[in-house]
């Protein structure tokens, strides 16, 4: 894939700012490792999208699943830390393992992305954490540290 001028200096003016927004504080160094910093991270980007064999678009329907994940990180962390107050010490045993119905797809390249953005979207709330997908590949197996009834889910997507 070809990266034009234009896409790069989009990308550099993001995390331009990313980096400012963070840093919460403008002064002039800050400014300069800033614009390094991003220029070394888009010219890192371009060198390697340019090696790539695989090439996929992120869609925005992918992205406005994720929409319920920032809520349900502040409810699994309201979940953890009560429990947490009703019982400093969690037992030993006191998660749980369960089985999600999961259809993984196949080895594309957006099939591999979005099995990654599933990973990390249902192991990023604190009370549930993603331990693997068995061999038949059906089904995703995660752990929750307070048990909580399975809410139903779509099986390509079941965040």
């Amino acid at each position: 894939m070809k990266f034009s001028g234009r896409r790069a200096l989009v990308y550099w003016l993001l995390l331009f700012g990313l980096y400012l927004v963070l840093a919460a504080t403008v002064t002039v160094e800050e400014l300069l490792v800033s614009a390094a910093g991003a220029g070394i991270a888009v010219t890192v980007m371009m060198a390697v999208r340019s090696t790539s064999r695989y090439h996929f678009q992120l869609s925005a329907g992918w992205l406005r699943r994720f929409g319920q994940v920032p809520a349900e990180v502040v409810i699994d962390c309201a979940v953890v830390y009560r429990a947490i107050l009703r019982r400093p010490r969690l037992r030993q045993g006191s998660g749980r393992f369960q089985s999600r119905s999961y259809e993984p797809g196949n080895e594309h390249p957006s099939a591999r992305l979005r099995r990654a953005l599933v990973t990390t979207a249902v192991s990023l709330a604190p009370n549930t954490l993603v331990i693997g997908v068995p061999e038949t590949g059906d089904e995703l197996l995660v752990h929750q540290l307070v048990p909580e009834p399975e809410k139903p889910h779509d099986v390509q997507w079941p965040l």
